[in-house]
């Protein structure tokens, strides 16, 4: 995926483009997977992990980006 984060931020915020990022978000959302989706920018999907998320938590967001072929 392309990324909308600068490759050298430092922030624990990242954000990827998607053609439909509202309807990816939501599909996601119904896995429990709390992101959010921007029209703004050409649409994109908002990553915003914080200390309390595993390695697991990211992981299974990866593994449903995949599994979900919007």
């Amino acid at each position: 995926m392309e990324m909308y984060s600068p490759s050298d931020t430092e922030s624990t915020i990242v954000s990827f483009f998607h053609k439909d990022a509202i309807k990816l978000s939501s599909k996601l959302m119904t896995e429990k997977i709390k992101v959010a989706g921007r029209k703004a920018h050409g649409g994109h999907i908002r990553v915003s992990t914080h200390f309390y998320n595993s390695e697991t938590d990211i992981d299974n967001l990866i593994k449903k980006l995949i599994e979900i072929q919007i």
